[in-house]
């Protein structure tokens, strides 16, 4: 018999009151840490110091940045063991620091994430800025485990919420973008991986915003970005969740970082692009939920690129990662026209 190894998280929590019962997650787990070490913001250590102390932390490293900098700064000031549990309690960017952070010193780490604004939380990819002053991606060892406690995630903005909303609902294009890579190019696709990113995109179509930030739709989202992580984890890159609308945030990345904004934003904004554009679809089931649910609107108020802005932004996106097949590829950028697309 043959079978793939993948690491799956140990620990999957998904609750409330849950970071101060950290200890006790990892008693019933079996789990024992001499040292815990928690990473987090200053914003997010002063706010919630009374729940991190019952952790029983070591130390708290507050991350300023997500940067390779950053994390060159903090392995630098610390002399970290092999006994340390890091803890990861923030938004993307210290997680995707801690991740880094673990992966190079060989330490377990814990996701606990305070907002839920991508699937970051349980991926093998870290988003950082590079030390040209560019974001890159970097491979990392996913986490022991995932802490999403609803109570502190349900105070975090709306627009994050919104962001890792778009982030998941993406799967959708990406998806597609992996058959057609498929049909055209024979790139074999991973069926399980498949199957994961289009349960963990469709299992939010059915809310509103007047759903935001209720139990359920949290834990029905945390659980989303979970399991659209673990399908990147089983196919060994990031098909399942990464298509051409992930090109296209890339691109306002490069091209115009002082207008850019949130990742999940970026990927939705694609989204709707790409369907509009490329695909000739002015209305359909996502762009009617992002409606809904009150992306649509978070859109309009945060991205506005001009004509010629958006053909620099489609012309980068077709040129960024040459041996991953898109729509991009499909359809040749000159014989587009922006006229017909619209929030």
């Amino acid at each position: 018999m043959f079978y793939k190894h993948i690491p799956i998280p140990v620990i999957l929590e998904i609750g409330n009151q849950l970071v101060e019962k950290i200890p006790q997650i990892l008693k019933d787990k079996s789990f024992y840490f001499p040292k815990i070490v928690v990473f987090t913001s200053s914003f997010l250590g002063n706010r919630y110091a009374d729940v991190l102390e019952k952790i029983g932390a070591l130390k708290t490293i507050h991350v300023n940045e997500a940067s390779i900098l950053e994390v060159e700064r903090i392995i630098l000031e610390n002399d970290f063991s092999a006994d340390e549990l890091f803890i990861g309690f923030g938004g993307g960017s210290v997680i995707d620091v801690v991740k880094l952070i673990s992966h190079k010193t060989n330490n377990a780490y814990l996701s606990v994430p305070s907002t839920l604004s991508n699937d970051g939380l349980y991926s093998p990819i870290s988003r950082l800025i590079n030390k040209s002053g560019k974001k890159e991606s970097y491979g990392v060892t996913p986490p022991l485990g995932i802490i999403a406690d609803i109570n502190i995630i349900k105070k975090s903005p709306k627009v994050n919420i919104l962001s890792g909303v778009g982030d998941l609902v993406s799967n959708l294009n990406a998806l597609k973008d992996w058959e057609l890579s498929n049909q055209v190019t024979n790139e074999k696709i991973d069926n399980f991986a498949v199957s994961l990113s289009l349960l963990s995109a469709n299992s939010i179509l059915e809310y509103a915003e007047e759903d935001l930030k209720n139990d359920e739709f949290l834990i029905t989202l945390a659980n989303g970005l979970v399991i659209s992580g673990l399908a990147m984890v089983i196919s060994g890159n990031s098909r399942p969740a990464s298509g051409a609308e992930h090109l296209i945030s890339h691109a306002i990345d490069e091209l115009y970082p002082e207008d850019s904004t949130l990742h999940g934003l970026q990927v939705a904004f694609g989204q709707i692009l790409i369907e509009q554009v490329f695909l000739g679809s002015s209305t359909s089931k996502v762009q009617e939920f992002y409606k809904n649910i009150g992306l649509t609107k978070i859109l309009q108020a945060n991205i506005n690129f001009s004509d010629e802005q958006l053909e620099n932004i489609l012309l980068l996106s077709s040129q960024i990662r040459k041996n991953r097949y898109t729509v991009l590829d499909n359809i040749s950028i000159s014989n587009i026209s922006l006229k017909s697309f619209k929030l």
